[in-house]
């Protein structure tokens, strides 16, 4: 469905996008997500689903890491359903930014993990993806 708000966590060749589909019914901030990767290597794709808290939680991750720029500090936030995604990001003072990537697909007991690397001015874009992304599901 090419209509559902994207968000895509990218630097160079490597990427996690997530497609978040409006919430399930009974369940406000409860999204199907589908998330597709490309570690350079590897690509794939898989369904879960998030919750509008975990994205609140990589927005101030995001935030924060950005009103860090210029020092080394590192933030760590992650979305936890049938699949467990966590994401660590470091950030150092010259502004070189490296997004680790850690996947277990609960089921299959199959874990991933690879990195992302951008910098400092990602953050703001990222950011204003996943702000994006909320305002449209929120949007009747």
């Amino acid at each position: 469905m090419a209509d559902r708000p994207t968000v895509e966590l990218r630097g160079g060749p490597s990427y996690i996008r997530f497609e978040v589909s409006p919430p399930r019914a009974g369940v406000d901030d409860y999204m199907p997500t589908a998330i597709i990767l490309d570690t350079g290597i590897f690509r794939g794709s898989f369904a879960t689903s998030t919750w509008t808290g975990e994205w609140l939680a990589l927005c101030e991750a995001l935030a924060g890491l950005y009103h860090q720029v210029g020092q080394d500090t590192e933030a760590r936030t992650g979305f936890s359903d049938e699949a467990r995604i966590n994401l660590t990001f470091k950030l150092v003072r010259l502004g070189h930014l490296d997004l680790l990537v850690e996947i277990r697909l609960h089921e299959q007991d199959t874990e991933l993990r690879f990195w992302i690397s951008a910098d400092q001015t990602f953050l703001p874009l990222w950011l204003q993806a996943i702000n994006v992304a909320l305002a449209q599901l929120c949007t009747p």
